[in-house]
């Protein structure tokens, strides 16, 4: 079981969760501290969104650490990945089509080697957001050969923070709910279901970078499960945890501006009886440069 705790860092998109099998149910509560460049205006009655289809390009930052906790100590391990990519989504088709390539990726690991997978770059991806699951996949050769890359999951995963549909109608204080099921996997293969629950709120009108924004609140509930093998064990993972996101979108066109969110879970993994106990923390800032 010595590559657990790096599985759990390279696929942070993956595993998360706690001991118990009950997914919470967060209350909403006030919006997270909002962004520096953000000042309050006077919000108007209602927004209609007329969602395009046009690429747009983001930056991404996100940072996961890992605590193994154990009888007499804990020890961590932290992971930063750096992408730019660019991202299409087309609402008119349903479900909603993805489409996109990755054009730069950095790994920054603290106390663990990094990333064996070597990945060849610009990635094209592209995927469907249903009304329940969200898929991701790479076009390129170089990951069709291997069910599971430790370096593509995570990258895949980074993406979700812009894939949302958003109501057509939105007016302040307005609540929705959605969710969503991705499948993936962990570094050492192990087949992975993670279901969140959504919970948005729209906040109101800002001005946001000198142009009108919309900010909105989303809690969130997951629940993870996998079960697989790593050399002769069977290794089974379970857990549940919650998180926070602002997001900034355009009245108009629903684009995306920018979305900062944090998620703290807890993990217990079973490795042929013995169960070892994580807490995975993983924040995110994504903004768009175009």
């Amino acid at each position: 079981m010595r590559s657990t705790r790096t599985s759990l860092l390279a696929a942070s998109v993956v595993i998360a969760g706690c001991r118990s099998t009950t997914v919470p149910s967060p209350v909403l509560q006030p919006v997270a501290a909002t962004a520096s460049n953000d000042t309050s205006t006077k919000s108007i009655g209602s927004w209609v969104l007329i969602p395009n289809r046009q690429p747009h390009t983001y930056h991404s930052v996100s940072q996961t650490t890992v605590h193994e906790f154990s009888n007499s100590t804990t020890r961590q391990n932290t992971i930063e990945i750096s992408t730019t990519f660019t991202i299409s989504l087309d609402q008119t088709h349903t479900p909603l089509i993805i489409s996109g390539r990755i054009d730069t990726v950095n790994f920054r690991p603290q106390n663990q080697p990094s990333p064996e997978n070597k990945v060849s770059l610009p990635l094209l991806f592209e995927g469907e957001l249903s009304s329940t699951a969200l898929t991701i996949s790479t076009k390129n050769s170089q990951t069709t050969d291997r069910i599971c890359s430790p370096s593509i999951s995570s990258i895949l995963g980074d993406l979700r923070a812009i894939v949302t549909i958003f109501p057509s109608h939105l007016t302040p204080g307005f609540t929705w709910k959605d969710s969503t099921l991705v499948t993936t996997c962990t570094t050492g293969g192990i087949p992975t279901a993670r279901k969140t629950t959504q919970q948005f709120r729209v906040i109101g009108e800002r001005i946001f970078n000198s142009t009108r924004a919309i900010l909105l609140q989303r809690l969130d509930s997951t629940y993870v499960s996998g079960d697989g093998t790593e050399g002769n064990h069977q290794i089974h993972l379970e857990g549940a945890g919650t998180g926070t996101a602002n997001f900034y979108i355009n009245p108009i066109t629903a684009v995306t501006l920018q979305t900062e969110l944090s998620e703290k879970l807890e993990i217990t993994v079973t490795n042929s009886g013995r169960t070892r106990h994580f807490i995975q923390e993983v924040t995110q800032k994504l903004e768009t440069i175009n």
